[in-house]
């Protein structure tokens, strides 16, 4: 999906509501939209959307966001409906509990060594030099640990699987920068050749696991590959599906 206008005040519609009950409801977040309010008023936001979604059914809507999307990543968030189910499931998110899985497309060099399964650990904190940049250190900052499987091997490119085991900030972005694999369209953390090869970021929030704060039952909640990290994969040569 394209990035959205700053003018167009966005809803989710019955099809990017992924789940919802009393208690949650996980939405399909498009690319360029930001998860919450940022400095500039103007911006329409995930929270606010959710809200004005929640006022068509309720008079008083309610909607917490414990967790987090980067504006250009698209992909499965899910937010809590009732005061109720906040503590549990800030507890999840807090403790790393939630079961993430996300897809990237990342650009490839000649000299990076493809692995089909890898893990980085290391520690990362706000860069000082660039603002709104993580950057790894070997002493201070946060733990980060994200484990990588490699799902197609394209030229010049590689479709690669995701699972973050904490939830740093920029963490998929910095970690795959850092195995020589750049995320295509990322303009931060990417060089000029790999971010000009994508309309956007190509990253996805895709599977996201979880227990419900009420039930304590088991979810599983899905959010398909959208449209352009599709076309893109097409165009450099592989195949998406999603089983």
């Amino acid at each position: 999906m394209q990035e959205k206008s700053e003018d167009v005040i966005w809803v989710p519609s019955s099809q990017e509501i992924l789940f919802e009950d009393q208690d949650l409801i996980a939405i399909n977040k498009p690319a360029g939209i930001a998860s919450q309010a940022t400095l500039d008023p103007k911006r329409h936001h995930l929270l606010k959307a959710v809200e004005l979604y929640l006022r068509k059914s309720t008079k008083d809507p309610y909607a917490g966001l414990h967790h987090r999307l980067d504006r250009d990543t698209s992909g499965v968030i899910v937010l809590t409906k009732s005061k109720r189910a906040n503590k549990n499931f800030a507890e999840q998110v807090s403790t790393h509990a939630l079961g993430k899985t996300y897809v990237a497309i990342s650009g490839t060099f000649p000299t990076t060594q493809l692995q089909d399964e890898w893990e980085v650990k290391n520690h990362v904190k706000k860069s000082h030099r660039m603002k709104g940049r993580m950057e790894v250190v070997r002493s201070g900052g946060d733990f980060a640990e994200t484990k990588f499987t490699r799902l197609q091997s394209l030229p010049e490119a590689i479709v690669v699987k995701a699972e973050p085991k904490t939830g740093r900030m920029h963490q998929i972005r910095v970690h795959l920068a850092g195995s020589a694999l750049p995320i295509l369209g990322d303009h931060v953390y990417g060089t000029r050749a790999t971010f000009r090869r994508a309309p956007r970021m190509m990253l996805h929030a895709w599977h996201l696991k979880l227990k419900h704060p009420m039930t304590n039952k088991p979810l599983e909640i899905r959010a398909p590959l959208p449209e352009d990290m599709r076309s893109l994969i097409q165009e450099l040569g592989g195949t998406w599906s999603e089983s």
